[in-house]
This record gives structure tokens, sequence and C-alpha cells, in this order.
């Protein structure tokens, strides 16, 4: 009785050109039997099939995150067949499966780009048309861009988010810097400023700093500007700071003082410069 109800049991879970495959059996442990060989059987080909598709996996056209998922569906799928791939198999049959010329396991990329989207839509400017430059190369400010920004918390907001950018975008660090000196009393054209920014940030989006294995060397470069502020006539001096190939450390900064030259001006950022140097080689 209890083998008729287990028989039953088991026969109503087939798929019906299973079922037709044990209809010659009467007891419950021979189907048993019968279904444990045959699927077996199909475990075993599905492995191989499995381990086939993983060696020659491959990364072609696809991108990089795309490839690893491709071996980490097939490695998963193996897990649920008990079958375990050694971690250093692994690493070889992902390096198999790149091409030659292929480096990007030797490079790391810092990027904001999500931070520089989160920015540009609080400015409400998503829709906005990139530009090539993250500042006005000629004067073309509106008529009324010496009037006060009728909302300078706005205009506070999105220069302090900006600061932040500047971690891995260098490159608009000085236009940061520029906007920075006007937060107290923000007017009109300052505003227009930050949209030119946010409209050179739109169209670099996906920038970011690029990290090789490289040496220790230190070297940095310095440059400055002279009497450019026309309101105190201050200069601003600007340097970069390289571990071997690799950006470590920038900054873009107005002098505390009015220099009397241009050379003057160059003395002072190249004394910023060494003073960085200094400080850097001491941690190293």
């Amino acid at each position: 009785m209890i083998d008729t109800h287990l028989l039953s049991c088991i026969t109503a879970t087939l798929i019906p050109s299973i079922y037709a495959s044990v209809l010659q059996f009467h007891h419950c442990l021979e189907v048993w039997a019968f279904l444990q060989k045959r699927f077996t059987t199909l475990s075993r080909s599905h492995v191989h099939q499995l381990k086939n598709k993983l060696n020659s996996v491959a990364k072609k056209s696809d991108t990089m995150e795309e490839y690893l998922s491709k071996i980490k569906v097939i490695v998963s799928q193996l897990a649920l067949a008990s079958v375990i791939i050694d971690d250093k198999d692994l690493v070889l049959i992902t390096l198999n499966g790149l091409p030659l010329e292929y480096d990007d396991f030797s490079t790391t990329v810092l990027s904001q780009k999500k931070y520089a989207q989160d920015i540009i839509l609080k400015a409400s400017m998503l829709d906005c048309k990139a530009c090539s430059s993250p500042i006005f190369v000629k004067p073309g400010l509106p008529a009324h861009s010496n009037e006060p920004f009728a909302n300078p918390s706005v205009y506070r907001n999105i220069v302090g988010a900006l600061q932040y950018l500047t971690i891995t975008r260098p490159d608009i660090s000085f236009a940061v810097n520029q906007l920075c000196q006007h937060m107290y009393n923000p007017t009109v054209g300052h505003y227009v400023g930050i949209k030119r920014l946010l409209r050179f940030i739109k169209g670099t989006i996906s920038h970011g700093l690029t990290y090789n294995p490289s040496s220790f060397d230190l070297h940095a470069y310095s440059d400055s500007n002279w009497a450019r502020d026309s309101v105190d006539r201050k200069s601003t001096s600007g340097y970069c700071v390289f571990l071997g190939s690799n950006l470590i450390s920038w900054s873009s900064k107005k002098q505390a003082t009015i220099s009397r030259s241009s050379a003057e001006a160059e003395y002072r950022s190249l004394a910023h410069t060494i003073a960085k140097l200094a400080w850097l080689g001491m941690l190293l």
C-alpha cells in the first residue's frame, strides 16, 4: 500500500516522455533507481557542456563587466551541480579569454560620474548643451551680470558640491576656485559662470583619474598668472604633483599677497610646489 502510494506520488511529477519510460516498473525502488540513473547521466552531460563553455568563453566585443558576468553565471551553474572551480583555474580561464593587448587589470580609474550627474540635476540643467571649456575665454556676460543673484543659497550649495567633485577632476579646479571667491555675495554673472562650468561637466561626465603601475619618482609642475583678479590684483598659483606617471596632488589657489611682477608670482607658486614636494617626499 505504501509502495503504491509513493509510486503514484513520484509518477505524478514526471513529464510525459519520462512517465512513459517508467510504466514498465511496478515497484517504487525500481522507478527510483531508473530516475537516478537517467538524471545522473543528464547531469554529467550538462556539467561537461558547462565546463567546455567556461573554457571557451572570450571577452571579444563585450565590456569587462559583461565578460565577468558571463563567467560568473557559468560558475554559478556549475556550483549548483556540485562542481567547484578552483580560484587559480578561474583566474587562468579569465585571463585566457582576454585579448593579448588588454591591460585593464593594471589600470584603475577614479570617477564621480553619478555625483556629477546629481549636481547637474540639482541645478536643473539635465537638458543643457555641453561646451568645450570650463570658463569663458572671451567676455560675454549679460548686461545685468553685476546685479546680486536672487538666491545666493543655491549658488553656495552648488559651488560647495563642485568642490568635492574636484577630488577626481583636477581640470575644473581653477574654475571652482574662481567661483568659491564669491560665496558671500554672488552676482548674476557669477551664476552664469556656474552654468558654464556645469555645461562643461556634462560634456565630460565620465572623465576621471587613471592610475597605472609606475615608479615612485616624484616630479611636479607649477604655474601662475599675474594680477588677473581685477578687484584686488592678486595672482593665482597652480601646481600638480606626479608619482611616476600618476597624478596624486594638485591645487589652484589665489596667492595671499600682491606680486609686483610676473616673476615674483611664478616664484611664489614654485615655493608652494616645493613645500608640497618636500612633504610628500617625507611621507614616502
